[in-house]
């Protein structure tokens, strides 16, 4: 492989692994205000959600 070819691999490499980053810190910290919503009562659920059968 060519070193250049090699070094925007690397940077590539780099950059998707950032932007995977941030975007799994922004899907933690989006659950985490849906969860203190629910655990608040302040979003409105639907019954019969098994999921949410705890809270409801």
């Amino acid at each position: 492989m060519h070193p250049r070819k090699l070094f925007t691999f690397f940077v590539c490499s780099c950059c998707i692994s950032v932007i995977l980053v941030v975007f799994g810190i922004l899907l933690i910290c989006f659950t985490h205000i849906i969860y203190e919503a629910i655990l608040k009562g302040n979003l409105v659920l639907q019954p019969g959600s098994s999921a949410f059968q705890v809270w409801v």
